[in-house]
């Protein structure tokens, strides 16, 4: 399987993620955000920090973007380290979502792909792993998990502006 077939097969799973938060989120939250048993979830704690789903959406759009760029790059020169890296740090993600509909024993946005990508993503970490050189894979990982994490983070913060934008 090419690098290029495996970069976009990540991509792939990466936006059919994010549109399931897209859609769920706001919709989830509103649903759950009185009922006791949510009280302790991720979603329902932190609230106040999801903006609309216009807003989330053009929160999302930027990390597609960012991703897709990367990913078309890495796969259009078939640089294994990035695909593995940037499949690495989507998959962090994933466990994330995951952890947070145990601790809170629902579905929540996120969750159910996360279920059913992540053990795609793995295949696609197994397959590019036997094409690295683990010095430079460890390095690109350790980047790029970096950078997509304080791309979450400023996306969060901002969110309040990113609202204001959307809404005109």
């Amino acid at each position: 399987m090419s690098i290029m077939t495996l970069a976009y097969a990540s991509f792939a799973l990466f936006v059919i993620h994010e549109f399931e938060e897209i859609i769920r989120c706001r919709p989830w939250i509103e649903r759950h955000a009185s009922d006791k048993r949510y009280a302790r979830d991720y979603w329902i704690r932190n609230r106040e920090y999801y903006p609309s789903t216009p807003a989330l959406s053009a929160c999302i759009a930027e990390e597609i973007v960012l991703y897709g760029v990367a990913m078309f790059c890495a796969g259009l020169v078939s640089f294994a380290p990035v695909v593995f890296a940037v499949t690495f740090a989507n998959s962090l993600h994933l466990l994330g979502h995951l952890g947070f509909a145990l601790r809170s024993h629902s579905w929540n946005p996120g969750s159910v792909t996360a279920a059913v990508t992540l053990p795609i993503n793995i295949g696609v970490i197994v397959v590019t792993a036997h094409a690295l050189d683990m010095v430079p894979a460890i390095i690109w990982t350790v980047v790029v998990t970096a950078v997509a994490g304080a791309n979450l983070q400023l996306l969060h913060r901002y969110a309040g502006a990113i609202e204001r934008i959307v809404r005109g």
